[in-house]
């Protein structure tokens, strides 16, 4: 027991979500999986339009034109990202809502409310983005194991996007309409979860 530490270079699931500040730091590192990551070259919803005939890119270095120009084959890595990425996005979020509860009883009970909420529609979108994309998709709404993971089938679309519209129609009650804080701007409000709802 005195040689197996715990990580001491980094955060651990064993002593991380221990405060408000690190349920407000853990959901702020979930938002990563909505929004572009240009070095991975993982489209979100606004620029994923501009693979499609609403508005055009003339980037002719673009890694999405494959997809643009219907010329997407096999050895194209998008479709590979897209997949890690949103279940990447998935397990952060998984991580947060199993364990967010250590901090419950020193966290303010709105905060912890909308922070639970913030969590489900970044996955419910993670979702969306699959099931667009790839139809029937693995659902997993808890952390698994590698040995779990690998006997993972796909869930019915149909079925995904059920729990989907569950998340948002639940989440969107603890979720404000505005924030006053700037620090809080761009935050996931209820207007923007039934937004999501409508959208898919």
């Amino acid at each position: 027991d005195y040689l197996n530490k715990l990580p001491l270079d980094k955060p651990s699931d064993a002593t991380f979500y221990s405060t408000q500040q690190e349920l407000i730091m853990a959901v702020n590192a979930c938002y990563n999986y909505v929004t572009q990551r240009i070095e991975w070259s993982i489209p979100n919803q606004f620029t994923e339009e501009a693979i499609t005939d609403i508005f055009g890119t003339r980037s002719s270095g673009s890694n999405w034109n494959p997809i643009k120009f219907g010329a997407l084959g096999s050895s194209d890595n998008l479709p590979k990202s897209i997949w890690s990425y949103s279940y990447t996005g998935i397990n952060r979020t998984n991580a947060l809502l199993e364990n967010m509860s250590k901090a419950e009883a020193i966290t303010d009970p709105a905060i912890f409310k909308r922070i639970r909420s913030e969590a489900r529609v970044i996955r419910a979108i993670n979702y969306i983005n699959l099931i667009q994309k790839f139809g029937d998709v693995p659902l997993i709404d808890k952390l698994i194991t590698t040995e779990e993971a690998l006997d993972v089938t796909r869930t019915k679309k149909s079925d995904v996007l059920q729990f989907i519209y569950k998340e948002l129609d639940e989440s969107s009650v603890d979720l404000p309409l505005t924030y006053s804080s700037n620090t809080d701007k761009g935050r996931i409000t209820k207007g923007a979860a039934l937004a999501m709802k409508a959208r898919v």
